[in-house]
């Protein structure tokens, strides 16, 4: 891009932030605005980061990396080619327990197309799982999924917006780690798409997802999506191919477990085998005993972590090695998380880690009030005081009480800002 593109598009940016708060550049004497010129190639910016990829970069790691496929990814990585190459729509779900090579598979995919100048919509569920893949979104941040889901609801993209613009030219939908979302999250967007797409052709509305091609992966086995006090079988209702839009769905497996082929830096092959087996056990009910209807399952010695003095803190050494040296990179916590079961163990070990930061820390406060909507008019409150809800603490919200540190990894939980980052992103502090 050349340093008049490079400057009308910051100019861009900056114009667009004045005018949200009342202002202009033209506001500003001696402030220089955008080249008339070539404000037409930047009508949508959101466009152009899909299409500001290094080719020569991506050409070269496709080459290298298709090589590398096994049988079972070469077979996903063909139909999915041929359905794109020959403008069919696709539905495909890659099924694969971890270590299978699904995210290299869409590695191969995005360096292929990207290098093409073709656009590629890709999400995950999770921050975490969209760190994997270049450009990496979260799904409900990319596609502007609602929080609240009924059978009724779309996503929050206008037909002639910027986004809609991106979502249409789009050749490919990968959505990595969809069995964490709810099912009606896939019919809003098969509803959106359909919406959007029938400006392209009639026909797509009939389609599922709008006639677009589209990849979800995942595991069945892993996390699935979180009911509150739900049963097993809700659970199960909730989950994706409990959709009337499975039928349309086409599984391919992955079934060579990579990770033993390649080996990992720190663990043998075998040990590596041990363990994926016994993931395997788990996962699939196969050991255990059960004693008073209650399964104890026997965990290897090798992954239980010796406690000397204090738990937490020897926790928190041998997941995160070196962790005060570390905290500033981001890389560092993309392949480790240490996982509780409660709010207050939650609680300690992220106090226990805020506190080993050798930055300032800035605590702040929430500001609790009583809603006031009409819905809860039959809920008496006289006994409810600003004490009371400074002390509720409940999953998904931070508590009243917020210690920060510059370079602390926090996760947004809300995105007020709708050109901020991604909702459940994983981001490093850097001011306060």
């Amino acid at each position: 891009m050349s340093q008049d593109k490079l400057q009308t598009f910051c100019l861009l940016e900056i114009e667009k932030l004045l005018q949200s708060n009342g202002k202009s550049l033209r506001n500003y004497v001696g402030m220089p605005v955008p080249n008339n010129s070539l404000v037409s190639q930047f009508s949508n910016l959101m466009l152009l980061r899909e299409l500001q990829f290094d080719i020569v970069s991506l050409t070269r790691e496709h080459d290298t990396n298709v090589l590398k496929l096994n049988e079972e990814q070469r077979v996903v990585y063909d139909k999915i080619i041929d359905c794109i190459s020959n403008k069919r729509h696709g539905f495909f779900f890659v099924y694969g327990f971890g270590g299978t090579g699904k995210t290299f598979l869409y590695r191969v995919l995005l360096a292929r197309l990207r290098s093409e100048k073709r656009i590629v919509i890709n999400v995950a569920s999770s921050g975490i799982a969209s760190l994997l893949l270049p450009g990496g979104k979260t799904a409900h941040s990319m596609l502007n999924i609602p929080v609240e889901l009924t059978e009724d609801t779309v996503c929050r993209i206008k037909k002639d917006s910027a986004k809609a613009e991106v979502v249409r030219l789009a050749d490919l939908i990968i959505w990595d780690e969809a069995p964490m979302t709810n099912k009606l999250a896939f019919k809003v967007l098969d509803r959106t798409l359909r919406d959007i797409m029938v400006s392209v052709s009639d026909r797509n509305k009939y389609l599922p997802f709008g006639g677009k091609v589209v990849i979800l992966g995942g595991d069945f086995r892993q996390v699935l999506p979180v009911i509150p006090k739900g049963s097993r079988a809700e659970i199960v209702m909730a989950s994706i191919n409990s959709s009337v839009l499975w039928k349309y769905c086409e599984v391919l497996c992955l079934t060579k477990n990579m990770r033993l082929t390649m080996g990992l830096e720190q663990s043998t092959p075998q040990e590596l085998r041990s363990f994926l087996d016994w993931i395997l056990q788990v996962s699939e009910d196969r050991c255990g005993t059960v004693v008073n209807d209650k399964l104890f399952v026997d965990i290897p010695s090798d992954l239980i972590i010796p406690v000397l003095e204090n738990p937490v803190e020897d926790i928190v050494n041998t997941i995160y090695p070196n962790l005060v040296q570390n905290f500033c990179d981001p890389s560092f916590f993309q392949d480790m998380a240490i996982l509780a079961p409660t709010v207050d163990n939650v609680e300690e070990i992220n106090n226990y880690i805020v506190d080993l930061l050798p930055a300032e820390e800035k605590n702040y406060l929430s500001a609790d009030s009583i809603c006031g909507s009409d819905v809860y008019y039959d809920v008496g409150v006289d006994w409810i005081n600003v004490e009371f809800l400074n002390q509720i603490r409940c999953s998904g919200l931070p508590n009243h009480s917020l210690k920060l540190k510059i370079g602390v990894p926090i996760i947004l939980l809300r995105n007020i800002d709708p050109a901020g980052v991604c909702v459940m992103e994983l981001d490093l502090l850097c001011e306060i």
